[in-house]
């Protein structure tokens, strides 16, 4: 099966969000240098870590994540 990003945050906290909707829409998921941030002593650094889901789950992965990256009003 072929994974492809749906989303990139260099925040622990962020990732940990995303999953959680992932999670509970059922979207499997893989993630990239999850673990680089904590091995380097930093819980928010310098390292971009991306989240892959299925191919054919992205669009609604993608939906699912839109809002994310918008700021606050």
């Amino acid at each position: 099966m072929k994974y492809v990003r749906v989303f990139s945050t260099n925040k622990q906290s962020q990732l940990a969000f995303v999953k959680s909707l992932l999670i509970a829409a059922g979207i499997d998921y893989q993630t990239t240098n999850e673990n680089l941030n904590l091995v380097h002593g930093m819980a928010d650094g310098y390292t971009l870590m991306d989240v892959l889901v299925p191919k054919d789950r992205a669009d609604e992965a993608r939906e699912l994540l839109k809002d994310l990256d918008r700021p606050r009003e």
